[in-house]
């Protein structure tokens, strides 16, 4: 079963009750990143503990209270500070280094979808990773003083990822592989961690926008009033992933809003980011049709008899087609990436429903609630 954490008061000790409780699976979320940024981006250790430093320097600056939290962990699990700030710049470190000793197909893969219909705001995805951090994931239940409460799906030892506060702020994401870095600003799975301390989206887009994303990816940071569906970048303004006319938000692991290659450095296409979008887009369609062999946009009499609900939006993600890379991602020997956890939010009940494992093949369910 995942691991449920709860924690409470300030942040140190958030951090230190955190680190206790998930100490073995810390160590083990250690062992296992050390191998993986040895097999992907040939850091030595002393290169991999200057990131270390300068990150923890950035995260005193600009988040003083969640590197508190971090020094919390490290206490909890008997680990070193640098050592739980490398977890939380694993994006950075696997993301934006040279992967010549790594296969693109095991970089890993995320299927994310937003939609606002009549009134209610939806926002789903799988999170799909190398299988060897399946047991690592826990749930942690925050409760940090004077902050609101939040329930957030991640890897032992980060302090960010999924999550949903009890405002009904939730986040989601996608890795995009890209070379551009600045560890002046914050790595992308610290920097999800702050729309769980705000009351609406547009506030936590506002301070997330202000201390800056240290590497390239996307966010989708959404609320009752909608989804807010963003692509990161250290070297330029974050562009918009504009929903669609029917409020509809789609993104996989590339760069999708046009005009961007002037910013964004070395982008490494993962081969099956493409189908994945296109397979998203069309099963959506074929959801609202009336007739299933129709390509027409379906009209709003049609969308109207077919809502968005959590079995629907489950069902989207949990399709096969183009095995083992679909949406729905099977791990295997040969490329180890399978779906880990899949996530369905109604941000306007304030709620969510986690399937542990793959979506066809759920070993447990976990429901995130206020």
């Amino acid at each position: 079963m995942v691991r449920t954490i709860h924690c409470s008061g300030s942040h140190y000790e958030i951090g230190l009750a955190y680190g206790r409780a998930a100490e073995d699976l810390i160590a083990k979320s250690l062992e296992n990143y050390r191998e993986h940024f040895k097999a992907t981006c040939g850091l030595s250790m002393d290169e991999l503990l200057a990131t270390a430093r300068q990150v923890g320097a950035t995260l005193k600056a600009k988040v003083p209270h969640l590197y508190e939290e971090i020094q919390g962990i490290a206490k909890g699990s008997r680990c070193q500070v640098d050592d739980i700030i490398l977890l939380n710049a694993r994006s950075e470190i696997v993301l934006t280094a040279g992967t010549a000793h790594a296969k693109l197909e095991n970089l890993g893969g995320c299927s994310t979808y937003g939609q606002l219909y009549n009134g209610q705001v939806w926002a789903a995805q799988n999170w799909d990773w190398n299988s060897n951090q399946r047991d690592q994931l826990v749930h942690l239940i925050l409760e940090p003083d004077g902050k609101p409460k939040c329930h957030i799906m991640t890897e032992a030892g980060l302090v960010g990822k999924v999550g949903l506060n009890s405002y009904g702020v939730a986040t989601n994401v996608n890795a995009i592989k890209a070379s551009n870095l600045d560890l002046d600003k914050l790595p992308l799975h610290v920097l999800l961690r702050i729309p769980m301390e705000h009351k609406n989206g547009a506030s936590a887009v506002k301070e997330m926008q202000s201390v800056g994303a240290a590497s390239v990816g996307h966010v989708m940071i959404s609320d009752a009033t909608g989804n807010n569906s963003f692509e990161t970048n250290p070297d330029g303004p974050w562009a918009v992933n504009r929903a669609d006319e029917h409020g509809r938000v789609f993104h996989t692991n590339h760069v999708i809003v046009p005009d961007r290659s002037a910013t964004i450095k070395d982008d490494v296409i993962v081969p099956d980011t493409f189908p994945r979008l296109d397979r998203l887009r069309q099963l959506v369609q074929q959801h609202l049709r009336t007739n299933a062999g129709d390509d027409r946009e379906p009209s709003a009499d049609e969308q109207a008899k077919s809502p968005p609900s959590y079995d629907s939006i489950s069902s989207l993600l949990k399709d096969e087609q183009g095995s083992p890379f679909g949406i729905c991602r099977i791990g295997n020997s040969d490329q180890p990436v399978e779906t880990i956890f899949s996530i369905v939010t109604n941000c306007s009940e304030k709620k969510a429903k986690v399937a542990i494992g793959i979506p066809n093949n759920v070993r447990e369910w976990v429901e995130l609630s206020f």
